[in-house]
C-alpha cells in the first residue's frame, strides 16, 4: 500500500510553502502511525466541507526525536517562562499571520489546540517556522483582530518553532483527538 506523499519532493511544493520554513529548507519525514500532531487554531479539527482536506499545517505532540522540537507542554513552558499570554506565543513562535489564521478566542486570551493521530504512516516536511512579516488582509484591522499588537508596522513573526507540513491529508489518515483551551 503506498504512503501519502511518498512521491512529493520539498522543491516542487509552491513556493509560499517552501518560504514557510527558514531558508526554504524542510526535511522530508515519515511520520509513523499513532503519532499525535497538533495546532493552535480558530478552526475546527474537520475541514468546512466535504471531500476537503485536513490542513497541512501541524506540530508534534511529544518531542519528537532528530528534531529540535520541545512538543506541545515544551511550547506551554516556553510561553509562561517568557511571560507571553499562550496566544502571543503560539502566533510569534509559529509564525501564524491572521490572513491564514486569527487563532480565535482573541477575547479570553486562551489558545485554541485542536489535536489529530495519525492511522497510517505519511510522509510531511519538517523545519523550523521562517520569521514573517504580517499582511493584513483588506477588511481586517489589526488592533482589532490581534490583541497582541506588535510595536511593528506591520507586525513581524519571529518565527523559530518546529512544524510539519503534510500536505493531501484526508479522513482516512487521521482521527480527531479533540480541541482543548490552553491559557
Amino acid at each position: 500500500m503506498p504512503v501519502l506523499n511518498e512521491s512529493l519532493v520539498f522543491i516542487h511544493e509552491p513556493e509560499s510553502v517552501q518560504a514557510a520554513f527558514v531558508g526554504k529548507a524542510a526535511r522530508r519525514t515519515l511520520l509513523p502511525a499513532g503519532l499525535e500532531l497538533y495546532k493552535f487554531t480558530g478552526f475546527d479539527v474537520t475541514p468546512g466541507r466535504a471531500g476537503a482536506h485536513y490542513s497541512p499545517w501541524w506540530a508534534a505532540v511529544q518531542p519528537l526525536a532528530g528534531t529540535p522540537d520541545p512538543g506541545l507542554d515544551g511550547h506551554v513552558a516556553a510561553a509562561r517562562a517568557s511571560g507571553l499570554p499562550m496566544l502571543t506565543y503560539a502566533r510569534e513562535a509559529f509564525a501564524v499571520m491572521l490572513g491564514w489564521n486569527a487563532l480565535a478566542l482573541l477575547q479570553s486570551g486562551l489558545a485554541k489546540v485542536v489535536r489529530i493521530g495519525l492511522t497510517q504512516p505519511v510522509y510531511g516536511f519538517g523545519g523550523s517556522c521562517q520569521r514573517m512579516r504580517e499582511a493584513v488582509p483588506a477588511g481586517r484591522v489589526v488592533g482589532r483582530l490581534n490583541v497582541h499588537k506588535s510595536p511593528l508596522n506591520p507586525p513581524t513573526f519571529r518565527g523559530g518553532a518546529y512544524q510539519f507540513y503534510v500536505p493531501n491529508l484526508t479522513a482516512a489518515h487521521l482521527r480527531p483527538l479533540g480541541s482543548s483551551l490552553i491559557p
